[in-house]
Parts: C-alpha cells; sequence; structure tokens
C-alpha cells in the first residue's frame, strides 16, 4: 500500500510542481529581436517550450543530446506586427514561425540556438533552482496529504476490495494523474507497413507439438482453430501429460480419432511436466524431417497462421526460430512490451485481422523465442534436438535452447504480422509460474551472463514499436463493444483540448478507450491510444503510414476537433475520409473555430478584424494559405478541399446558435445534419455578493482570462491608454493573462494565471464591479463568458458570436458598440445604478449605442 501511493505521489508530483519562465526575447547576433520564449514549464522529468523565431535551424541543447525544434505553428499576429515586406525577407510570408516542443529534463541546463552557416546564436534558458524545487516538492506534499484524507473512504476501498481497475483510475483522476504518458515515442516505420505477398511455398508441411495439462476448458477452442486455419499441409503430436482432470484424456482420443494418420496422441503415464513431454514430440516429429511449431494448448492461432509464422524459416536457413505477437508473450506483447492483458473473446481474429492487412512480413531478430507458439527451423534441431530438462517443469527451456542455437551462429526473430492469442499459465497457474519463472531467470543468468542485458537493449530500442502499436490499436478496438473514437486534435490547450479530456474521461469511465492523431507538435501527426488508464504513443510525418495503421481498424467513430497547426492542412479532410472509409464508419465534425472555412480560423481578417464569413473570392492574405512547397491556396480552393469532409461527416456538431448560423452561411444544404450542443460548465463558479459602492470610481472593470490578439488585446490597450484621459475614471483590471506584446498604463493591474477557488477573492480585492469581455472574432462558445455570467455582475460584450448571444440573453448582460467610448458609457450607466442600489436586470435594453470615432491611443 505505502509503495502504491509513494508511486501515485510521484505522478502527482510530476503532474502538478509546473516552474514557468516569463516571456524572453530571442535577441539576434546584431541585437535584433527576432523571436521570444514566451513560455516555459518545467514539470517533472520534462521541459515544455513554446514561442516564436524568425530563424530556423532551431535546436534545444540539454545533456540528452541536441534535438531539432521544427516551426509548424502559424502565427498570423507575428506576420501582421512584422509587415509583409519583413515576412518575405526571412522566407517567412505565411507567418508558420510558432513552435512548441519538449524533452527530457534532469535538472541540467538548457539552451536554445540556430544554426546555419554563416552563424550560430545561443540563448540560454533559465532553469529551476534545487532550493526552488524543494520549496515545490515540500508544497506538493502537503497538498497531496490533504487529498489523501479526503479520499481516505475510496483509498480503504481500493486496498480492500482487491484492486480494482475502476476505483484505481478514480483515484487517479482524484490525484489529478490520471493521464500520465508512456515517453517512449518512436517513428512509426514505412518499411514495417503494406505487406506483400508471401513469396515462400505454401505447401511446406509442418510438424505441430502440443503438450497438454488440464486446461480441459480451452482444448476445443484451441484443437478446432489448429484444424480449421492452418493453411500448411500438417500433422499434430498430442501428449496427454497425466492431467489430474479426467475429462481430458477420453476428449483428446475422441478428437484425435477424427483425424488418423494426421494427429497422434501420446499418453505419459506419469506426469512428466512440460520440457519432457515437448521432447518426447520433437522425438517423434525428427522421423518426417519437417520445420516444427510448438503451441501451448492455451494459444489460439487465427486465419492463415502457419504460413505467416513458417515462412521466414523458408526465406533465411539461418533463422532458428520465429515467435508471432501476442496478447501474453513478454517481449513480443501487445499492447506494451513485457507485459500481458487478457482479450475478448474472438477479440485474436480482429486484431490479427489488422497485422495480416496492415504489418509487412519483416522478421525482426530478437535475444531469444517464446515457446507459446514457436516456430523452429529443422535444420537447428538436428544440433539442438531437445530442451534441457534441468528447467523441470518450464519456463526458461527456451530461452536456453535459443541460446545454445545462436552459439552455433543462428538467430531467432519476432514477426509482427501474425497475432496469436495466449491464455498464460492456463496449465500450471499463475503461483507455479511465478515460482518457476524465476527459478530459471536465475539459471539462465549464471548460463548466459550477457542474455539480461542483450533483452534490456532490445526493450529500450523495441525493433518491433511499429508492429506492438499498430497491433495495440487492433487490441482498443476490441475492448469494447461500441465503436473506438479517433480524434484529429491540435496540440495545444484550450476549449477544445478540454472538450476532448472530459469525452476521454467519460469514456474511461465506461472502460472505451479512445485515439487521438495531434498535430501541431515536433512531429506531423502523434497518435496516442488512451487505454485501461494508460497512453501509449507514435509518431510519424506520413499521411500514408497514419492512414494505413489506422484505416483497418473495426468499428470507428472518426471526431475532427481541430486542426489548427497542421502545416499542410488542406490534406486533412482527404486523409480523415480515408481512416474513415469503411460503411459501418461515422465521421463527426466538431467546430470549435471555423478552420474548415478559412485558414484564419478565427474568421479575422489580415487588419485583424471581423467583417463576416469573407467571400471565397477574397484576397486578403489572412484567408489564403501557402502550401509548404510554396504553393498559395486560394479561399475558394480551401472551401472546396473542406467541403469533402463536410459533406462525407454523419454529424456536424456546433456549439452555439451563432456558429450555426456562420455556417450556414457557406453549408446551407447541410443543415439537417448540424447539431448544436452548447458544453456543459461543470466549474463550480462563485456567485459574488455586491458589495456597497461609494461612487462609480471606487469599482473597476475586471476583464476574466488570457487575453491574446483575437481575444481583444488591442483593444484593451486602446482602450487602457484612452481611459487615462477620462476624468475620473474607473480602473481596469485583467484576472488572468495578458500579451505582453501589447502595451498597458501602468495602473492596470494584471494578476496572471487563476483558477475559480480564488476568484471571488480577487473580484473583491480588485473591487471588480463590471466584467468586459473584450473578445474581436466570433466565439464558437466561451468558458469565460459563462463563467462572468455566473458570478452575477454586469458583463460587456461586443455582439459577435457565442459570447455575444450569451451576453444578450443574460439578465446581467450588456451589449456594446466595439469602441472604448461605448464601452464607458455603459460601464458608467451600469456602475451608477449600482452604486443608487437598483437592480442591474434590464440595463441592456437602456445604453444606446454610438457610432462616433473617438481618439485611440495606440
Amino acid at each position: 500500500m505505502i509503495s502504491q501511493m509513494k508511486t501515485i505521489f510521484t505522478r502527482f508530483q510530476n503532474s502538478t510542481v509546473i516552474f514557468t519562465v516569463a516571456l524572453r526575447p530571442l535577441h539576434d547576433v546584431d541585437g535584433s529581436i527576432v523571436g521570444y520564449i514566451e513560455r516555459v514549464e518545467f514539470c517533472g522529468d520534462r521541459v515544455h517550450l513554446f514561442g516564436w523565431s524568425l530563424l530556423d535551424n532551431l535546436v534545444l541543447l540539454s545533456e540528452a543530446g541536441p534535438k531539432r525544434i521544427r516551426r509548424r505553428l502559424h502565427r498570423g499576429d507575428v506576420a501582421t506586427a512584422m509587415g509583409p515586406l519583413r515576412m518575405v525577407e526571412t522566407r517567412n510570408r505565411d507567418g508558420r514561425v510558432g513552435f512548441s516542443t519538449e524533452l527530457d529534463w534532469h535538472g541540467d541546463a538548457i539552451t536554445l540556438c540556430s544554426r546555419s552557416d554563416s552563424k550560430k546564436v545561443h540563448w540560454p534558458i533559465p532553469v529551476p533552482s534545487s532550493r526552488d524545487k524543494t520549496a515545490a516538492r515540500r508544497k506538493a506534499m502537503v497538498v497531496f496529504a490533504g487529498l489523501a484524507l479526503r479520499n481516505a473512504a475510496l483509498i480503504t476501498c481500493y486496498f480492500a476490495k482487491g484492486k480494482p481497475k475502476q476505483t484505481l483510475l478514480a483515484l487517479r483522476r482524484r490525484f489529478g494523474v490520471d493521464n500520465v504518458i508512456n515517453r517512449n515515442v518512436d517513428q512509426l516505420s514505412a518499411k514495417a507497413l503494406f505487406p506483400s505477398k508471401l513469396s515462400t511455398n505454401t505447401n511446406t508441411p509442418i510438424s505441430i507439438i502440443m503438450p497438454v495439462y488440464n486446461a480441459f476448458e480451452l482444448l476445443e477452442n484451441s484443437l478446432s482453430r489448429i484444424e480449421q486455419y492452418t493453411d500448411l499441409p500438417w500433422n499434430l503430436i498430442l501428449i496427454e501429460d497425466a492431467s489430474s482432470d479426467e475429462r481430458v484424456l477420453p476428449w483428446l482420443r475422441s478428437w484425435a480419432e477424427m483425424f488418423p494418420g494426421k494427429v497422434s496422441l501420446i499418453k505419459n503415464e506419469t506426469n512428466q511436466g512440460f520440457i519432457n513431454s515437448v521432447n518426447r514430440g520433437l522425438k517423434q516429429a525428427a522421423e518426417l524431417e519437417r520445420n516444427v511449431v510448438l503451441l501451448n494448448s492455451d494459444a489460439f492461432v487465427p486465419a492463415g497462421w502457419a504460413s505467416r509464422l513458417i515462412n521466414p524459416l523458408l526465406e533465411d536457413p539461418s533463422i532458428a526460430s520465429v515467435t508471432p505477437m501476442s496478447n501474453d508473450a513478454t517481449i513480443f506483447s501487445v499492447p506494451s512490451i513485457a507485459r500481458s492483458v487478457k482479450i475478448n473473446a474472438g477479440a485474436v481474429d480482429e486484431i490479427d485481422a489488422v497485422a495480416r492487412a496492415t504489418v509487412a512480413p519483416l522478421a525482426v531478430s530478437a535475444p531469444t523465442g517464446v515457446g507459446f507458439c514457436m516456430g523452429i527451423n529443422r535444420q537447428a534441431l538436428k544440433h539442438v534436438p531437445y530442451l534441457d530438462v534441468a528447467f523441470g517443469h518450464g519456463y526458461g527451456e527456451e530461452v536456453d535452447w535459443c541460446q545454445k542455437t545462436r552459439a552455433l551462429g543462428m538467430r531467432h526473430v519476432g514477426i509482427g504480422n501474425l497475432f496469436v492469442e495466449h491464455f498464460g499459465g492456463a496449465s500450471f497457474g499463475v503461483g507455479r509460474k511465478n515460482i518457476a519463472t524465476e527459478a530459471s531467470r536465475k539459471r539462465i543468468t549464471s548460463r548466459y551472463p550477457t542474455y539480461d542485458a542483450e533483452v534490456q537493449r532490445f526493450l529500450k530500442d523495441d525493433p518491433l514499436h511499429t508492429a506492438r502499436f499498430t497491433l495495440a490499436l487492433a487490441y482498443a478496438a476490441t475492448v469494447h463493444h461500441s465503436p473506438i473514437h479517433i480524434y484529429l486534435a491540435h496540440s495545444m490547450k484550450g476549449g477544445a483540448q478540454k472538450c476532448m479530456e472530459e469525452r476521454i474521461a467519460s469514456r474511461e469511465n465506461d472502460g472505451m478507450p479512445t485515439i487521438i492523431i495531434r498535430i501541431g507538435g515536433d512531429n506531423r501527426f502523434k497518435i496516442e491510444l488512451h487505454v485501461a488508464g494508460d497512453v501509449h504513443q507514435a509518431v510519424t510525418e506520413s499521411e500514408d503510414v497514419l492512414i494505413e495503421v489506422l484505416r483497418h481498424l473495426p468499428r470507428k467513430h472518426v471526431v475532427y476537433s481541430c486542426g489548427v497547426g497542421d502545416p499542410d492542412p488542406i490534406q486533412l479532410p482527404d486523409i480523415l475520409i480515408a481512416i474513415a472509409s469503411g460503411s459501418d464508419t461515422n465521421l463527426e465534425v466538431l467546430f470549435h473555430d471555423y478552420f474548415p472555412l478559412s485558414p484564419s480560423y478565427n474568421l479575422v481578417d489580415s487588419t485583424l478584424k471581423y467583417r463576416g464569413v469573407p467571400a471565397t473570392d477574397t484576397d486578403d492574405p489572412a484567408h489564403i494559405f501557402t502550401r509548404p512547397d510554396g504553393t498559395q491556396v486560394s479561399l475558394a480552393e480551401w472551401r472546396e478541399c473542406w467541403t469533402k469532409l463536410i459533406e462525407r461527416a454523419n454529424t456536424i456538431i456546433v456549439f452555439s446558435d451563432n456558429s450555426k448560423r456562420i455556417l450556414m452561411e457557406v453549408w446551407p444544404h447541410v443543415e439537417c445534419r448540424i447539431v448544436v450542443h452548447p458544453h456543459t460548465i461543470t466549474n463550480t463558479v462563485p456567485r459574488v455578493a455586491c458589495r456597497p459602492l461609494k461612487s462609480a470610481t471606487e469599482a473597476r472593470i475586471g476583464v476574466l482570462g488570457a487575453i491574446g490578439d483575437v481575444k481583444g488585446a488591442q483593444f484593451l490597450s486602446d482602450f487602457a491608454w484612452w481611459l487615462q484621459k477620462e476624468p475620473e475614471a474607473p480602473g481596469l483590471v485583467i484576472i488572468g493573462e495578458f500579451d505582453s506584446r501589447f502595451s498597458l498604463p501602468d495602473p492596470v493591474n494584471v494578476t496572471g494565471s487563476y483558477n475559480l477557488d480564488n476568484l471571488e477573492n480577487l473580484i473583491h480585492q480588485y473591487r471588480v464591479g463590471v466584467w468586459l469581455m473584450p473578445s474581436i472574432w466570433p466565439e464558437t462558445f466561451s468558458y469565460t463568458t459563462h463563467e462572468m455570467i455566473a458570478t452575477g455582475l454586469p458583463v460587456l460584450a461586443f455582439d459577435l458570436g457565442a459570447q455575444g448571444d450569451t451576453v444578450r440573453a443574460a439578465p446581467n448582460g450588456l451589449i456594446v458598440d466595439q469602441t472604448p467610448k461605448a464601452v464607458m458609457t455603459a460601464v458608467r450607466s451600469v456602475l451608477a445604478k449600482e452604486t443608487s442600489g437598483r437592480l442591474v436586470k434590464g440595463v441592456a435594453r437602456s445604453v444606446p449605442k454610438t457610432t462616433e470615432q473617438p481618439n485611440w491611443v495606440g
């Protein structure tokens, strides 16, 4: 119990102890600013870096070695601020200068640099001191102890009821450690995919050796699969090892009699153990001089298994043994290497169908084979004809045999294009298996001192990673009867990510796995598999590889969440349609933004103005996309591409009526498939009790959230400077973060990040009397607006998007013109009503709009 709580605390600390580095400019050799490190987060053993740079060839240097950083994120704000001439000079006309990356970190120094033939520029990154880390750990321990006390009943239930999985998942969520990512993120190999037809002789006969001891419930399925699915000429040697279950021997006799001349039954008068039984079978098989398959009675083979297993032996005579992938086969296990899982009845056929259709027939060298299902070269058996009886009842004997044949110059391979189910320990029982395994391990280590290191190197390198990950996806699709959800999503935070996390958590509660394709990171595609509380990852640059590992999965539900950040997004519709191939696959499109309508996913133009849905003949650069090869894509071509996805979609989800109206301007013919489904506000927002105000100037205008360019940073900057000239104007406070590229006068307070638990205190501390929602684009849904409305204070917003609709419908909401003077007029009217004690309700209808343009200060 103590060790498990320590593990949970370590995960908790790694996920909650976060050190951040504030905005830092990147200076070129001549002193000019060529970018910014906008945010650095140190979290556990990882460091996350966000920013942009006009210089290419970026590399992150640390003790782990150099890591290349790819600038993949489109930064329209940078392009607008720099101007077209400067962007052309730096070969970044389309503004794709943003980056987001992460790497392992163990307290060492980190440096960002740009290297080219003409110059090298280095930018050291500050790291947390030992004192900072110690203080943060102590604070985390206090918080963790409090969580442990509040969840004491659930913790007790977990250990008292035998550690059920669902209770463990609930504990992980409550401690905030439910999304711990497997750090081994490897590239998927195109070479390991796209299978070709086997070229070897499919008429080569084999001898199958199967020792049997108990496990009666599995025999019928195991043997009927051999009869039905073996696609090579075969004979089967059964060795009945004096089973204690009296049903086994009569049943085997009856079954063997149905295949005279093909199935032979050897009966041990007394229990001889696995190794002696196999050796009796090997002795008989030697008379036929065939390649041999050693097969456990608790192994279930799929259709067409034998030719795939034997093929490497026929192509390469130096191969001594071949082992397929399985749910329980140590270094050949799926979904995780060296870990076993149980699979549902019949799942072996679905998983193997993916293996057969997707994985190339490559033989990957391994330190050993695994005897549950192992093809054995008859030439190797001539040199080492039997297993070593020193290994007693079994476990480790195949490792010993493999090491002896390796010493003769032969090798052992694993294949990813075959998946065989293995119950594991069905004959021995788990307890006996563990004892036998430990004894065998000591004997192997003594005989072959380098073997353990070879296994560890195989675990680290995992040359079967592509096959293992592909079959892990197939395994996940069989975990639950419902279709597996496959999301295409960006690599950033925000509402889309929050929505997806909620969906994944809900599915995981019901035992349903999820696949996420992330774009916009260091690699073009990162695939995350969320299953049984674990996250497995792989990356690829190739859309063909991505499609191949996903399109053969059965029962899919493909979801477009957000494509912002992909370097060539006009390919995304075709990719999603290919993944969603099959009549039983649903395709769902979510509109968290308006990326399918325009490369400017918030619909603002190059001057950061929203002027309605842009027409397809626009020449505004914000609505024109430049592909990586320099080809420009007009808005008409962009729409034509994304229209294919919209018309293929079974369901189109929007989160506000305003979003539906915008979509209808472009695709009125799909109205019947558009569903308005507002987000559920799950957070508890404090309703603020109004405090008496002596005067309107005592109160402040509050702005909530992280304010960047399209969230109204420029308007707030202009408004704040405009307020400086207004007599007796209320102050301004931003409860959240503010883009420091936009200026603010000193009286404006910026609190930094906040949480809803301390929002009420911040409201009273800064005397917020009215909220302003300054966003300048038609948001699809605004969590922040709902939070401000929930406080009960008056909320002002522009007549735009979901935020405008929400404010207009609220009793404490007020729609105003997008000018400082109009906002100030409304603020004074609202605060006057508050100071006079009248209710806020109805104020939105009492303040007239104005079209007068104020004298803005930039």
